[in-house]
């Protein structure tokens, strides 16, 4: 009996409460690397700025099934109300004026001294209100990371978020909380 109520209690835990996802690329570096494991919850969860997050996104193609629409993992930078700049030249993201501290990983490939942005072309400022219901979020490897910046991704709805990160579970000699 003990067995079996310990077999329905952890299946009950993954179903409702918990449940694993797989970062897919290199954003996330150095926090989190291509092919992570990662366990998420969005029992009770309300987004909180630097929460790592996984969300759905249908405009971002799926290499995996050959179809539209995938999870990414970004970090909240913003939260509704906040105003989000974001300096290119600088290198620097402010949140209501403040500037936010990051360890940028430079995997931009330069030509003439200025980024090729891979997937999208930025404005070198933007500044933006993040509008109610939803959040402004970005990769920790800033140089090279669709996320709010893009307009494929834009502001995300926060009925599109999957959950809160909040342990690597995968490779082993990774594992641990995040942060």
């Amino acid at each position: 009996d003990t067995v079996v109520t310990s077999i329905v209690a952890i299946i009950v835990v993954f179903a409702l409460i918990t449940r694993l996802s797989t970062v897919d690329g290199g954003s996330m570096k150095p926090t989190l690397y291509d092919q992570e494991r990662l366990m998420i919850t969005d029992f009770c969860y309300t987004p909180a700025h630097n929460d790592i997050v996984v969300l759905w996104n249908d405009n971002l193609y799926n290499e995996l099934t050959s179809e539209w629409g995938k999870a990414i993992v970004k970090r909240v930078i913003g939260l509704p109300g906040d105003t989000i700049k974001v300096d290119v030249d600088e290198g620097a993201v402010y949140r209501n004026g403040e500037l936010l501290e990051t360890e940028v990983i430079d995997d931009v490939i330069y030509e003439d001294g200025h980024p090729i942005l891979e997937y999208t072309v930025r404005p070198h400022t933007m500044e933006v209100t993040v509008p109610e219901g939803c959040v402004f979020v970005m990769g920790d490897n800033r140089n090279n990371s669709i996320d709010s910046r893009d307009g494929r991704v834009g502001f995300v709805d926060m009925n599109y978020i999957i959950g809160k990160a909040y342990l690597r579970v995968a490779p082993l000699e990774r594992f641990g909380g995040i942060y």
